[in-house]
């Protein structure tokens, strides 16, 4: 040990024995390298202004560690072994968290012990950017890169050294392809809600992917943005809705209100939860321009395709930045009593009804019919087949293959995709014999056709 880091340490020891806290956290280090350098414990106090850390260390790389007379209060765990001797956390060392790819927050009322860490190597490419954040807001911001636009398979999670919500990030990840959102965690929830300062890269539009595949990404730079003070409210026409087997329509009136003092500026989009808890897109995302002080109610009908299965549906409205940002939410519900019978067509999931035209807000789908589907090769089938259909538009797609009840069977697809060829592979080998039907569902385009299983 250098005479440099003799001296740190001593002086470190001497602080943390001082008077005046209560409680001390421990646990283990793993994953480092033995006599490869100190490992220290940063634990960062995240319900305070300030984010001084409180330290720990352990002598020998791994082994255990001690972060004497930290006050009660909430923390993450930080863990560096430091084997370039700067004395902070640099790209050569090995680094994780307590609570592995996303920092875990422990509340401390007393002694708190078994807050083991491992930590690694860190890979060698990254996403770096600034977070900007408007004054008031208080607490952890978390920056995550995902491996899809709905931010549903996290990979990496880092956080600011900041409680305001501006400053520097570095993510460290694997070569690949990422989207990338950042969010003011004032409830320290660890989860984004409506509350909650947030953005993401390619905001206002859809989430822009991120390439790290053969070079670090530099100035990913997001603006976090308040909720507005809009609602979003939707009241269902003669309820309680209940369609037939065959397929019918519903009414309802949608109002969004801007009661702030500027313009807002957003996307409204709807979806129908099913029975089996499948999620289907029925119109949107629609951009809408709403003058501040201005609410507006409109009238609208929901189609329901007969190939809908039996059973209690919820009819979902999300006022925001799709996907991932959702200022305001509402939702009634709906049923059907009965599935598809053999032989009628499958229908869509059309909204249309009343524009918005006089508040410069409009209810109707801007994209283009946007799916071509191709025949199922090889049908008849045993046990697997291939589906094929082209995008003319990136757009949120679902694709589903029900039984000839209406049932079902398979959701093969529930997210973004780009323009062009898709396919997707569909087994059915735990299914019986016989006639099934698939959808293509892309904005408000919906293809269907028919295979068969030969066993």
């Amino acid at each position: 040990m250098n005479l440099k880091r003799l001296i740190f340490v001593l002086l470190l020891l001497t602080v943390l024995a001082a008077p005046g806290f209560s409680y001390t956290l421990s646990g283990t280090i793993s994953g480092a390298e033995w006599f490869g350098g100190i490992t220290y414990v940063y634990g960062f106090r995240v319900d305070t202004l300030s984010l001084t850390p409180y330290i720990g260390l352990a002598l020998l790389g791994n082994g255990p560690y001690f972060v004497l007379n930290a006050p009660a209060g909430s923390y993450t765990l930080l863990a560096f072994q430091d084997r370039d001797g700067n004395l902070v956390p640099s790209i050569d060392d090995l680094m994780g968290f307590y609570g592995d790819t996303l920092p875990e927050i422990v509340e401390v009322t007393g002694n708190t012990n078994n807050l083991d860490i491992e930590v690694s190597e860190l890979p060698f490419t990254t996403i770096s950017g600034t977070i900007t954040c408007p004054a008031g807001p208080f607490g952890l911001t978390l920056i995550q890169a995902a491996s899809d636009p709905l931010f549903e398979d996290v990979i990496t999670t880092g956080f600011l050294l900041d409680l305001t919500g501006n400053g520097e990030y570095s993510l460290f990840l694997d070569p690949g392809q990422y989207y990338v959102a950042a969010f003011l965690d004032a409830d320290l929830s660890f989860d984004r809600s409506s509350d909650d300062p947030q953005s993401f890269w390619g905001v206002p539009n859809a989430p822009v992917m991120v390439n790290v595949t053969s070079q670090s990404a530099q100035d990913i730079n997001l603006n976090l943005m308040l909720p507005p003070e809009a609602t979003l409210t939707m009241t269902p026409v003669n309820p309680p809705i209940v369609i037939s087997p065959g397929g019918g329509s519903f009414q309802f009136n949608i109002t969004v209100a801007n009661n702030d003092t500027t313009v807002l500026n957003s996307k409204v989009w709807l979806t129908a939860t099913l029975p089996g808890g499948s999620t289907q897109p029925v119109l949107g995302p629609v951009p809408i321009i709403v003058p501040a002080g201005i609410s507006a109610t409109r009238l609208r009908t929901q189609a329901v395709p007969s190939v809908a299965p039996a059973g209690n549906y919820s009819y979902n409205a999300y006022l925001g930045l799709w996907p991932t940002i959702i200022w305001q939410d509402d939702s009634f519900p709906f049923s059907k009593s009965g599935a598809m019978k053999a032989g009628l067509g499958i229908g869509d999931w059309t909204c249309t009804g009343e524009e918005f035209n006089a508040e410069t807000i409009s209810f109707n789908d801007p994209r283009p019919v946007s799916v071509i589907l191709h025949p199922s090769a090889p049908n008849p089938f045993n046990p697997t087949t291939t589906l094929r259909y082209d995008l003319q538009a990136a757009g949120l797609v679902s694709v589903k293959v029900f039984d000839t009840a209406g049932r079902l069977v398979a959701s093969l697809a529930n997210g973004w995709r780009e323009a062009g060829r898709h396919e997707i592979n569909f087994d059915g080998s735990t299914l019986a014999s016989g006639v099934y039907l698939y959808t293509v569902t892309a904005g408000q385009s919906v293809a269907s056709g028919k295979m068969v299983l030969a066993k």
